[in-house]
């Protein structure tokens, strides 16, 4: 009898459930004060899947309900174990914070939980109208992506011959003693940008074109060409930022298993060792200071990381309770007025952030000027949990990431309705966008996503203008 891979989770969420309690009650002595309800996580996150587990899995939209429960498992079942192991490596390093704001960080993560997750599973329960029943076509005209990408390359070429690389390949060079950050210069972002989308849209004219010889004649080898064009994507590095690789991969994954979805398991395979790989290395670079050493196997050999920093590491990028902590700590100690939610998203949203630059600052750098007595604008990630008490307290605290997650619905129903590649690629992005950073707050997430749904946009209804004026002159000729 053949074992589903829902079968094994069934199983296994009730057991690491119990390992996750079990490893908190025996280090419990060692916890720092306020992380008394730590254990509550692991419980409540097993008893509320197992109990909904059917329609979570039983779902049109599997890959919102996947990267809700799945990075909330490791939120709730992987770190407060880490964190008893850590010990007190897992106190807050700032006067600020207090243990009973740990104690209601943890209160405050357990309810945010159980409602969002009401929220999901509803809005998962519900059935997606006019799904895509035809494999999706090339909406837009190949030339068009052909010249934005014999641009792109000159955009390149032109930045390189004056030191500056928009992307990089395969790896992140080492050696410059210092990391490469993120570009901040609007023109420079926009030139990345020209350079991410054309590799984008040429991929697409890839995969087109052998699904096309597919239809015709169908043989293995008519992937061979597209699964290289991914994994080529995949390795094409826009920054330190490694979520970009993990957004590429799994929708070039997408894309090619709705082409060749018998050759499954070949493009599962070599686009995930390929992302594997590169995100590997780029975790060297960051998390071990790569950037410092000459190598990569020097970086390795000189690293070290402690389950303290692993447990802190979790809690930055899940929301952990020292994480929401520091933000409360801020809320009691700098006042904000309301309408600096509005001037969040306002900055946060393009092309009507070019028109308020310089109006003010976003709060999450407020956070690290008040960390960092004004020294730094970046260093400490602002949770979704922790922005919606700055603003909202404990009544609206759970509004960001609810508001995340409903992003992540809609954009989900928008990919299995379009018809298109392109759309697809589009609305993937945004899915994964807000759906792997479920936790974070929603400006910064609207920033990327905003700026991406309106670059490919135009570009896209470009595109389509063309093909439709080449369609009308073949139609005039005919006749």
């Amino acid at each position: 009898m053949k074992v589903t891979v829902k079968q094994l989770m069934w199983i296994f969420i009730p057991l690491l459930t119990l390992a996750s309690v079990a490893i908190v009650f025996v280090e419990r002595a060692q916890l720092p004060d306020g992380y008394g309800l730590l254990w509550l996580l692991p419980l409540v996150y097993g008893i509320f899947t197992c109990s909904f587990y059917t329609r979570i899995v039983n779902t049109d939209y599997p890959i919102t309900m996947l990267l809700y429960f799945g990075t909330q498992f490791i939120r709730m079942i992987i770190m407060p174990a880490a964190i008893a192991l850590a010990g007190e490596a897992s106190a807050s390093a700032f006067s600020f914070v207090t243990p009973d704001h740990l104690h209601l960080a943890i209160i405050m993560i357990l309810l945010e939980f159980v409602i969002v997750g009401l929220f999901a599973v509803v809005r998962g329960s519900q059935k997606i109208k006019n799904k895509r029943e035809r494999l999706p076509v090339l909406a837009g005209a190949k030339e068009v992506y052909i010249v934005l990408g014999i641009f792109a390359v000159a955009v390149y070429v032109y930045f390189k011959m004056r030191g500056i690389d928009l992307v990089y390949f395969f790896t992140i060079p080492l050696g410059a003693e210092e990391r490469i950050g993120d570009l901040t210069d609007t023109f420079l972002v926009l030139a990345r940008r020209i350079v991410t989308v054309a590799i984008s849209f040429l991929f697409l004219c890839v995969v087109d074109h052998y699904r096309q010889k597919e239809t015709l004649r169908s043989n293995k080898r008519n992937l061979n060409m597209p699964l290289l064009a991914a994994v080529l994507s995949v390795c094409i590095i826009v920054g330190e930022r490694r979520s970009a690789q993990l957004y590429t991969a799994v929708a070039v994954c997408y894309v090619l298993i709705i082409a060749f979805e018998n050759q499954k398991g070949k493009i599962l395979r070599w686009v995930c060792g390929a992302a594997f790989v590169v995100f590997a290395l780029m975790s060297v670079y960051k998390q071990f200071a790569g950037f410092l050493y000459d190598s990569y196997g020097e970086a390795i050999q000189n690293s070290s990381m402690s389950i303290g920093e692993f447990a802190n590491t979790l809690q930055s990028y899940f929301a952990g309770p020292k994480n929401i902590a520091l933000a409360m700590g801020f809320a009691e100690n700098v006042a904000l007025e309301p309408s600096q939610v509005l001037f969040d998203f306002a900055r946060s949203t393009f092309p009507v952030s070019l028109f308020i630059k310089g109006g003010g600052q976003l709060t999450s750098v407020l956070l690290n000027n008040y960390i960092y007595f004004g020294e730094q604008n970046a260093g400490h990630v602002l949770s979704g949990t922790g922005y919606g008490y700055v603003f909202g307290g404990m009544l609206l605290f759970f509004l960001p990431t609810l508001l995340n997650t409903a992003f992540a619905f809609f954009s989900e129903k928008c990919v299995h309705r379009v018809k298109s590649f392109e759309g697809i690629r589009i609305w993937l992005y945004v899915l994964l966008r807000f759906g792997i950073n479920l936790t974070a707050n929603t400006p910064a997430l609207i920033s990327a996503s905003s700026i991406h749904l309106v670059t490919s946009g135009l570009v896209l209804w470009a595109a389509v203008l063309v093909k439709r004026s080449i369609m009308k002159g073949k139609a005039g000729e005919a006749s």
